[in-house]
């Protein structure tokens, strides 16, 4: 299914089982109001002792904890920057010589590009964001980003990786 679809039986999941402990707990008090009560009655210890191993042997159900919500925050950029603000051209690179990473790539992007790295893993998507970062050098080839960027994907590749 969809994302919406995930989200409801989600929250439905969710919502059953924080009944079910609710449900639970109420019924934990109720025995044990009636042990409680009982206790000391000589009548009644055969039912008070049968409801303390019923308790016991109860399943202790945990209370549904909220989920903490990721924030990403991304330093401002000056919207007016020149295109191109990101460039590869003919970018090399590999760590292994005998198993390149990067051959002859180029990659141009300016501020209206919207950009996703997708790949298994040991792809390259990280090696990737390194070059982009100048963290690494390209072996051959150019590599440019716009100066004002250098900080920018410092702090978000922080985030990510």
């Amino acid at each position: 299914g969809d994302f919406q679809t995930f989200l409801k039986s989600k929250t439905e999941k969710l919502n059953a089982q924080q009944s079910e402990y609710e449900a639970q707990q109420a019924e934990r008090a109720h025995i044990q109001a009636f042990i409680d009560r009982f206790r000391v009655n000589a009548n009644r210890a055969a039912l008070v002792q049968s409801k303390i191993k019923m308790l016991e042997r109860m399943p202790e159900l945990r209370a549904v904890e909220a989920e903490k919500g990721v924030v990403f925050k991304f330093p401002d950029v000056d919207n007016n920057m020149a295109p191109p603000i990101l460039r590869l051209e003919s970018v090399t690179f590999h760590y292994n010589p005998e198993c390149p990473m990067f051959k002859k790539i180029d990659i141009s992007a300016d501020m209206d590009s919207r950009i996703c790295l997708v790949g298994d893993n040991g792809a390259g998507k990280s090696t990737l964001l390194k070059l982009l970062i100048k963290e690494h050098e390209p072996l051959d080839g150019y590599s440019f980003h716009h100066r004002h960027l250098s900080r920018v994907f410092q702090s978000a590749f922080l985030l990510i990786s």
